[in-house]
């Protein structure tokens, strides 16, 4: 039961953009008082959302070299393009 239902919060964290305490309340709202209770705590929860979205997202590159833009980081919400081109400066970076 416990397993279930962390693993709801880490799937329920990469699903909706609601704050971490958001999707907390709202993965333990049908469980049973009994069940609530066999839970970790309300802070390692949100934990587990923060971490759970961090590690959906691509690592922060260490060079210039190493910066690569995912498609989906690439246009706006509205479908607009975000980087229209691939710019070097004169010293090749």
């Amino acid at each position: 039961m416990v397993t279930d239902t962390i693993g709801d919060v880490r799937s329920e964290a990469n699903a909706v953009s609601e704050a971490p305490v958001n999707v907390v309340r709202q993965v333990k709202r049908p469980l049973s008082a009994s069940a609530r209770q066999q839970l970790p705590s309300e802070d390692a929860l949100r934990q587990i959302v923060r971490r759970a979205r961090k590690s959906s997202c691509p690592t922060e590159p260490r060079t210039i070299e190493h910066l690569d833009i995912v498609l989906e980081f690439r246009t706006t919400l509205d479908g607009l393009p975000f980087l229209r081109c691939d710019c070097t400066c004169e010293d090749g970076t």
